[in-house]
């Protein structure tokens, strides 16, 4: 594993879990999302996209890289 800051270390001891990322869509929120799913968290993706379709863009990319 590669870690790139204080943050990412604090992330990888950390108990998994759940997470639920709002936003998931684009930007800030699919990274965060897909590193989460990296990480071994399940995760809940929400989105206020008027279209489901970049949401289940996102879902199908993680699927496939974890």
């Amino acid at each position: 594993m590669r870690i790139t800051s204080p943050y990412t270390l604090r992330m990888s001891s950390i108990l998994k879990g759940i997470a639920i990322v709002t936003g998931s869509a684009s930007g800030i929120g699919r990274a965060i999302a897909g590193r989460l799913a990296r990480d071994g968290f399940d995760i809940g993706l929400f989105d206020l996209s008027s279209s489901e379709t970049p949401l289940r863009n996102v879902s199908n990319e993680i699927v496939q890289t974890t």
